[in-house]
């Protein structure tokens, strides 16, 4: 299933971009203020997307709009659990998150 994140996923979200291994500590902390500051905890961000299984979120994708553009978005980050990868997840979030 893929879906919008909300404040709830936040915790599971910084995890699951730890076990890539492609954060820094200080990139993790920058991530988290990011999602603070796109979560309300009431409605799903459009900027960030994740896949999940019975176990939780395995991927995410964050995309953010193109300034001065009408309906043009940036792929900024997409990461899948290393357990995880190719399955077609990632591909799956581009496909979504094209769509934002």
């Amino acid at each position: 299933m893929i879906r919008p994140t909300i404040a709830a996923d936040t915790s599971t979200v910084i995890s699951l971009a730890d076990a890539t291994g492609l954060f820094e500590p200080h990139q993790l902390k920058e991530l988290s203020l990011l999602l603070a500051n796109s979560l309300d905890g009431s409605t799903g961000s459009q900027a960030f997307w994740l896949t999940d299984d019975d176990s939780g979120p395995v991927g995410m994708a964050y995309c953010e709009p193109e300034r001065m553009t009408d309906q043009t978005w940036n792929l900024q980050l997409i990461a899948i659990h290393p357990s995880r990868q190719g399955q077609g997840r990632g591909t799956a979030l581009c496909t979504t998150s094209s769509k934002c």
